[in-house]
């Protein structure tokens, strides 16, 4: 089966470090597939880093999609963080949609995270690139993400076993 489309969960933190997610399949069974989503691999990119930095970062996690399924259970993030809970685990994180389409190109889309809600992806905030983006063009794309990725919710400390402590009155 040829691969024509790929996409990665990119979380961002207040330190701008990025969390990579790629997708893969999610199964019912052997046979079944039921769709795409995050798999059990985290690629992790700490500060200080480059364009460059950015763009082979970018490059391996979409490269990466699809060399694992989905499995039952937490997930990546939760693993990293010590949660069990998706929305503890994200809690005071940035989102980007990360995708590549093999006939059109990269593509990478804002999002706002509201409390109750989740991350939303506001109409008409793609940001589009060619199949062969020029250099540090997709870096400019990322950062133009972040800037637009909002968080409507206070960030937490980033340290999950202090971000996990009930709040003393």
């Amino acid at each position: 089966m040829k691969i024509t489309f790929a996409c990665v969960s990119l979380y961002i933190d207040r330190d701008e470090t990025i969390y990579a997610i790629p997708c893969g399949w999610d199964r019912v069974t052997q046979k079944t597939v039921v769709g795409v989503s995050d798999v059990d691999l985290l690629f992790i990119l700490k500060q200080p880093y480059t364009d460059d930095d950015i763009e082979a970062f970018l490059h391996n996690a979409i490269e990466n999609c699809y060399k694992k399924e989905r499995e039952p259970g937490p997930g990546a993030l939760e693993k990293h963080f010590g949660f069990k809970s998706w929305v503890r685990a994200t809690r005071g994180l940035k989102y980007i949609y990360f995708s590549f389409v093999k006939k059109e190109g990269y593509r990478l889309r804002a999002s706002v995270k509201t409390p109750h809600r989740g991350y939303t992806m506001p109409q008409n905030n793609w940001i589009y690139m060619d199949l062969n983006p020029q250099k540090g063009e997709l870096a400019v794309a990322f950062r133009k993400a972040l800037a637009e990725s909002k968080l409507d919710e206070p960030i937490p400390n980033p340290n999950p076993s202090e971000r996990s402590k009930p709040k003393s009155k």
